[in-house]
């Protein structure tokens, strides 16, 4: 798991201080679920949606992500208070969900997401059969 527990306890109660972790994160997902780039930023931009009511920029094309980059942002929407992490793990699995299949990659990443952040599995996951890839 990625989280590191000698992290501060920061409690976010708003994503303002950690809207570009949410959009590493979820582009994570949506690249690890989708071959195509234009399929990835739908999908992202989709699962951001859930996230906020038009309160923040929407990205206009995928960031360069590496695991440090990923590491980093879980490390720190480890710190949102119990609602946010709620609210961000079902955004991640609608994003997941949003084609109506989930691939290995995505299962996994997902999977990581939910156990960096103290979450359970979300139990709309068991409804689809992960794929090879």
């Amino acid at each position: 798991y990625l989280a590191d527990s000698k992290t501060p306890k920061n409690e976010w109660n708003k994503l303002d201080s950690i809207w570009n972790d949410c959009i590493t994160t979820v582009s994570a997902l949506a690249i690890a679920g989708q071959d195509n780039i234009d399929d990835q930023l739908f999908v992202l931009r989709d699962g951001l949606n859930r996230l906020h009511k038009n309160e923040y920029s929407m990205p206009e094309k995928l960031e360069k992500l590496s695991l440090k980059k990923l590491s980093h942002s879980l490390n720190r929407l480890c710190q949102m208070e119990s609602r946010l992490k709620q609210n961000f793990v079902h955004a991640c699995t609608h994003t997941a969900l949003l084609d109506g299949k989930v691939t290995l990659h995505e299962s996994n990443l997902l999977r990581a997401i939910v156990i960096a952040l103290g979450c359970p599995m979300p139990p709309l996951l068991t409804k689809y059969q992960s794929l090879p890839g």
